[in-house]
């Protein structure tokens, strides 16, 4: 136990004990233990800072720090001294309080009991941390992924993650009705070598990757799950490591197919349209080539006259 919470000089044992829960804890307090129950406890000088009252207030209401823990994790911290007075075993646990400023701050909290030589609890300490800065930045980490899967899962292109070898590893929605998979299970796990069998071949394609980095607008001619030709438009991003290794890769594909047939419709409309007029124009110099023919080899005069005998 740390030598404040004892009169009598502490030993070497106890020394270490003090300097290590120093290493470990941004603050700890002392809980004395008669017959399984809670007799007494003893704050250090820390507790100010750590919870913004001071030890006399801890001691003038034991249910201080209690009522400092956030009402929804009140059950949690409760429940983790039940077990350590029941000498049951206890984890960590993390939970909020709400300092004497009004401040909110994230805690771990862990149980150290002491026994008697006839194993009866006796004493515990409590060794707390302050973890607000890392449970803030998980929220935000957490709050990313989740604004990231809205995008992933509300895009209209067919987004993937693969592996250099073309196995996929994610997929949104889009990325399964674009290619005809009956389900995301199904398209996970698959290989887009299996797409771009009628384009570029695979590997050409991740070595061009690795050149560029980075791909855009690469027009390809590829095949559904179902083998119905599809034309598509993707972008591909490499993720690379420091030593430029290729990683993975991001895929944002774009189903042109409606596009490419109306495209293709027009214009083999015009190459007909084209043709028609072509035989037309050749058929009309064909019957003036006939009608001058005839003109030129009749035997008898023929002559046009307008309206008013102008020949």
């Amino acid at each position: 136990m740390a030598d404040e919470m004892r009169n009598e000089t502490p030993s070497e044992g106890e020394v270490r004990y003090r300097q290590l829960c120093k290493a470990v804890a941004d603050y700890l307090y002392h809980v004395r233990v008669e017959n399984g129950r809670v007799v007494e406890k003893i704050h250090g000088s820390r507790s100010e800072d750590f919870t913004g009252y001071c030890p006399d207030e801890h001691a003038a209401n034991p249910r201080v720090w209690l009522e400092a823990v956030v009402a929804e994790d009140r059950e949690a911290a409760e429940r983790q001294s039940t077990l350590a007075l029941a000498r049951s075993e206890t984890t960590s646990i993390e939970y909020r309080i709400r300092r004497k400023d009004g401040q909110i701050r994230w805690i771990k909290k862990v149980i150290v009991p002491y026994c008697d030589p006839n194993g009866q609890l006796v004493a515990y300490d409590s060794l707390l941390s302050d973890i607000t800065d890392r449970k803030q930045a998980e929220e935000q980490i957490l709050q990313s992924e989740q604004r990231y899967r809205m995008l992933f899962e509300d895009d209209l292109t067919g987004d993937y993650v693969a592996t250099p070898e073309g196995e996929i590893l994610l997929c949104n929605s889009a990325f399964v009705k674009i290619f005809g998979f009956t389900n995301r299970e199904q398209a996970i796990g698959s290989n887009l070598a299996i797409l771009h069998r009628d384009s570029e071949p695979w590997p050409n394609l991740i070595q061009r990757l690795r050149e560029l980095r980075s791909i855009e607008n690469y027009q390809r001619v590829t095949r559904r799950d179902d083998g119905v030709v599809l034309h598509v438009i993707e972008n591909i991003i490499g993720t690379f490591d420091e030593h430029g290794n290729l990683l993975r890769l991001k895929g944002y594909v774009y189903d042109d197919t409606q596009s490419s047939l109306v495209a293709n419709k027009l214009k083999q409309h015009n190459i007909e349209l084209e043709q028609a007029v072509f035989h037309r124009t050749r058929v009309l110099r064909e019957k003036h080539h006939h009608l001058e023919a005839v003109l030129n080899s009749a035997f008898d005069a023929i002559i046009t006259i307008d309206s008013r005998g102008i020949i």
